[in-house]
């Protein structure tokens, strides 16, 4: 073998060392780097009760004091985790009428269908009832 040959593979050799160990130091300065996490976020919005269906559906139009976006009638899809509350004190879901309003607590995103379903509700709170009309 010739000098230029050898000179060849150890150029190579070195370059694939130095390859080698930079994407290395890189790898880990990517792998430290604060990862961001995706928390989801309650959402909130008040508005009244336009109807109820059993215990397990309310229908709820959001008022003009929320912003554009939740001022639609929304589908609540109900379920046993769901708190119900009035002045901090857990009430039962027969205590809502047709015309009370509520404070509607929910995570995620919801369904573009009309009405809008919100399948992860966390706390419907009573703000006002309204003693006119029955359920």
């Amino acid at each position: 073998m010739d000098k230029n040959n050898i000179l060849k593979i150890i150029v190579g050799v070195l370059a694939f060392i130095l390859i080698m160990v930079l994407g290395f130091t890189i790898g880990n300065i990517i792998e430290g780097m604060p990862k961001k996490e995706y928390v989801e976020k309650d959402i909130t919005f008040i508005g009244v009760i336009t109807d109820i269906n059993n215990n397990d559906v309310l229908y709820v139009k959001g008022t003009n004091d929320n912003p554009k976006d939740f001022r639609k009638t929304y589908e609540l899809k109900l379920n046993d985790k769901v708190i119900y509350s009035y002045n901090n004190e857990k009430i039962e879901f027969n205590i809502l009428k047709i015309g009370d309003e509520v404070k509607v607590t929910f995570k995620g995103e919801y369904a573009d269908i009309y009405p809008p379903l919100l399948d992860r509700v966390s706390m419907i709170e009573l703000i006002k009832q309204n003693f006119n009309k029955e359920k």
